[in-house]
Order: structure tokens, then sequence, then C-alpha cells
């Protein structure tokens, strides 16, 4: 079987998304704010804070719903979506229900936007965590033909490689 090839960051694709002068931040920043604690070198990116813009968006209406932590753009024009679980410690703490409802939200609003939804989710664990999250997100959300997205498990290291 061979390795997905990821599609590269692009900072003019990610420089499109709306709203973007208010929420771009450093991805470095973003990691270290989400608990990230992996000696890594990161390219000095920006990528779009869409906690902060959900929070933003929602304040006037009490709770913002839960949504994915980080969208980017990429060469091949599709945008990705991150989620941050660097915090979590057991694999009790993955909760489908709560993962599919930050997937929903995100690609609703991405829509929303008149842009393409993401391609990939992608969920960010520590390495100690990532191949037992790995497991039970690819049973909580098996491939199929019609599926909305495609889900990846992968630690900061690989993600940072793979798409920058």
């Amino acid at each position: 079987m061979s390795a997905i090839k990821y599609s590269k960051y692009c900072a003019k694709k990610t420089s499109n998304i709306p709203y973007y002068n208010e929420y771009c931040v450093n991805i470095k920043n973003k990691f270290v704010n989400e608990g990230c604690n992996q000696l890594i070198s990161y390219p000095n990116e920006k990528v779009y804070d869409f906690d902060a813009y959900m929070k933003s968006k929602y304040s006037e209406h009490g709770t913002p719903p839960q949504s994915m932590d980080i969208i980017f753009g990429t060469r091949n024009r599709y945008l990705q979506a991150v989620e941050c679980r660097f915090r979590v410690t057991s694999n009790k703490q993955i909760k489908k229900e709560e993962l599919k409802g930050k997937m929903n939200k995100t690609r609703d609003e991405i829509v929303s936007w008149e842009m393409p939804p993401p391609e990939y989710m992608i969920f960010l664990y520590n390495d100690n965590l990532k191949e037992r999250a790995k497991r039970k997100i690819k049973r909580y959300f098996p491939k199929t033909r019609n599926q909305k997205f495609r889900c990846e498990v992968m630690s900061s290291k690989e993600f940072i490689t793979n798409f920058f």
C-alpha cells in the first residue's frame, strides 16, 4: 500500500479565507496554545484560527458550536481542517458524536462561504495516543464511497512534514 501524498500548504489560498486578517495566527503559537509540547521545527506560516472565528461569530448567541481548531489552504485548491487533540490523555476521551459534530459544523460553515468543503479532517494527537486514536477514528468513520470528508490521524511532527 502506498503512502498518501498530501498537497502542501498554500499561503495564497489560506489568505483567501473570509476574515483572514482577523483570524490568522502563527501555526507554532496555535499548537502551543492547544497543548502541543513536542519539540519540532515549525514553519513560519499563518493558519486560520477557526475556533476564534466561531467564538466571535456566535458570541451574541451564547456558547459557540464545537468546530475544528484550524483551517488552511493547500496547493490543490482545497481547504484542510485540523483538530488539535494534544490534551487528550485517554482513548475514552475520543467521542464519536463530539468529533462528528465538529466536522459537520466546520464543513457547513466553510460551504456557507461558497468555498469547497475540506478535503481532509485531520486529528492531531500526541505520539503516545496516536495509534489508538487512529484505530478508534477509523472504526467511527470508515471509508465509504459517499463520504463527505476523509479523516486522518497524525502527530504534530507528521502533520508539519506532510503539509509544510
